[in-house]
């Protein structure tokens, strides 16, 4: 939700912070298969996370921004608690080394917070999911006139927090 809030949406004032830097929010391509949901990405400027699509992002003088995290996060998913599993995601770095392109780390404190997650058992839900790449969570939302509306966020505070620049050297490897 902050990656959307901060590089998909206007939300944060990204454009007046940053004039000129054109971002580009990358998510799963598998995102791309749901129908009309995939129009609404593409409108959004919002791209697949291929290393192709990456590569061809960054040679368009365009930023991306790359939401770290997959099933183990999911599962592992709790009001006021973080859990991230940094040391198995590297492939960001590597296209940034392939590409000269800088790091900038952006966190989004609070987004455990903003939906309620079911009922279900750990223990059950990483027994569900063994062996998926997806993680198939179940949301409780706000009720309003009654009636529960599980994508309906709860009244959270986000806050984004931007980290310094960090400088990569450009780095092709020999083939």
């Amino acid at each position: 939700m902050g990656a959307w809030a901060a590089f998909a949406s206007q939300a944060s004032g990204w454009d007046d912070l940053f004039p000129g830097v054109d971002v580009r929010l990358v998510t799963l391509k598998l995102n791309f298969f749901i129908p009309f949901f995939d129009l609404f990405l593409t409108f959004m400027g919002v791209c697949d996370a291929s290393k192709e699509s990456c590569d061809a992002i960054l040679h368009n003088r365009s930023s991306l921004a790359i939401v770290l995290g997959g099933a183990k996060e999911a599962l592992d998913a709790h009001a006021g608690d973080v859990v991230l599993f940094l040391a198995e995601r590297k492939g960001f770095v590597k296209v940034a080394l392939s590409n000269g392109a800088s790091l900038v780390p952006v966190f989004g404190f609070g987004e455990n917070d903003l939906y309620f997650q079911g009922q279900l058992s750990d223990s059950f839900k990483k027994e569900y999911n063994k062996g998926l790449d997806l993680q198939f969570q179940y949301f409780e939302g706000v009720e309003y006139f009654n009636i529960i509306l599980a994508y309906f966020l709860n009244e959270f505070r986000l806050i984004l927090s931007l980290g310094n620049l960090l400088s990569v050297p450009n780095y092709r490897p020999k083939k």
